[in-house]
């Protein structure tokens, strides 16, 4: 078996359960992957505040990756890699997103920030806001009335989430963006479109850790079960996929494992490690 020692794994329909939540059999994987000098890395599209306490306060996990690889933090010195978007750049781009009827939210220093105004059950169904997405942005979020100047004079963000109430216009918008400007683009949710800067995603965000823990590709391990999930797959020396992938996910894949539900981390520590 090769010498793995990153092993990174996505959250939402991965690590996580049906019922979101991390297995007995997870967590105790996790820590025999951190008795073994294996680092966990769990990579989520999910901002830094949205990630369960049970992972950012475990001893056995000392990076995160978050806003879809955009951030890295590293639990023992306090400090954070970032690949964030040009404020000029995504000025230009709010050009366009704002042609169509979308929901907006903001990944930005590690908060999910939404618009006030779209954040009733009836701007959310007609936007087709994913209702577990809609669920931590009601837990986690900051609702302001002022959105639009908001995102329009940040600096340094992670990530832009955007739902569309027509799907014919996600795809229109999404190839205005890649004609225009040099993006990582991805969907994890129907109706879906995620927007990070050219050196983000997931994929970089695990080879930029690799790079910092002088850690080869060969000595990796990714897995997901989503679009935005493809990246840190090739990335990896060995890319997973879980049994209830989307196809895209699957093909892309050198393996596909178990499902969520069957303890994902405990299945890669048995048969790869």
């Amino acid at each position: 078996m090769a010498n793995y020692k990153i092993v990174a794994t996505d959250l939402d329909g991965t690590l996580f359960n049906a019922n979101v939540e991390i297995s007995p059999e997870n967590n105790a994987a996790i820590k025999a992957l951190f008795d073994k000098e294996i680092y966990f890395v769990p990579s989520s599209g999910r901002t830094l505040c949205e990630i369960p306490k049970e992972l950012t306060e475990s001893p056995y996990i000392r990076f995160i990756s978050f806003s879809n690889g955009a951030s890295v933090y590293d639990k023992e010195t306090g400090n954070t890699m970032l690949s964030c978007l040009d404020r000029a750049m995504t000025n230009k781009m709010f050009d366009i997103i704002e042609r169509f009827e979308t929901h907006i939210t903001i990944r930005h220093g590690g908060h999910n920030y939404g618009d006030a105004n779209t954040a009733d059950d009836k701007s959310c169904k007609y936007l087709n806001v994913e209702s577990g997405h809609r669920r931590l942005l009601n837990t986690y979020g900051r609702f302001l009335p002022n959105f639009k100047a908001f995102y329009r004079g940040a600096e340094d963000i992670e990530m832009v989430s955007l739902f569309f109430h027509n799907d014919d216009d996600r795809i229109k918008c999404k190839e205005l963006l890649e004609k225009i400007f040099d993006l990582t683009l991805a969907s994890s949710m129907p109706y879906n479109l995620e927007i990070c800067s050219s050196s983000a995603g997931k994929g970089n965000g695990i080879l930029n850790l690799a790079k910092y823990l002088r850690v080869n590709k060969e000595e990796i391990i990714a897995v997901g079960d989503s679009e935005n999930d493809i990246p840190a797959i090739k990335a990896a020396g060995l890319g997973l996929a879980v049994e209830n992938a989307c196809d895209a996910l699957k093909e892309t894949a050198d393996e596909v494992i178990c499902d969520n539900n069957s303890h994902v981390v405990e299945y890669i520590l048995n048969k790869y490690i």
